[in-house]
């Protein structure tokens, strides 16, 4: 095989990935590269508007960033500070916390129990939410006790 088909290839897998970065096709725009020119694909791919929304919500849903709740922009997920607005964002896992209500909030607490994720179920708790005034289904303890890790459970009878 020919030094020129080997970089052929290795120039349209790049395309696709730049593609990919974009919120395009990926496959899609490797077989064009592959069949018209990697250069001419490059071109089409930077020529065209890049799908921000898409791509925002893949890097999100994969969890390597999060949404300012201040300024909207994306930070790396680990961020407690905003690069854009210098804003206090915490180091949650996922969203810093706001809620609409207290509804809003106790969900996402059984939320945090049932996806054993301790550091928000505590970031939660230190927010004054009145865990004995729980109006679902389950009081917060006993999904806890279903759902929770002991460090969880401690937690929630604590503040029982």
């Amino acid at each position: 095989m020919s030094p020129f088909f080997i970089f052929w290839g290795i120039f349209s897998l790049l395309v696709g990935l730049f593609a990919s970065q974009r919120g395009k096709s990926f496959f899609g725009y490797f077989i064009l590269s592959l069949l018209l020119s990697p250069l001419i694909s490059l071109l089409i791919v930077m020529l065209t508007d890049s799908n921000d929304q898409k791509s925002e919500a893949k890097r999100i849903q994969s969890g390597s960033e999060k949404k300012c709740l201040y300024c909207a922009e994306l930070v790396k997920a680990e961020a407690i500070k905003c690069k854009h607005c210098g804003s206090d964002i915490g180091g949650l896992n996922g969203n810093a916390l706001a809620f609409k209500d207290d509804l809003d909030a106790h969900k996402a607490l059984q939320d945090a129990i049932y996806k054993k994720d301790e550091m928000r179920v505590e970031a939660i708790l230190e927010t004054k939410l009145s865990v004995a005034d729980c109006p679902l289904a389950f009081n917060h303890k006993d999904y806890a006790e279903l759902h929770g890790t002991p460090r969880i459970i401690d937690m929630i009878e604590a503040k029982s």
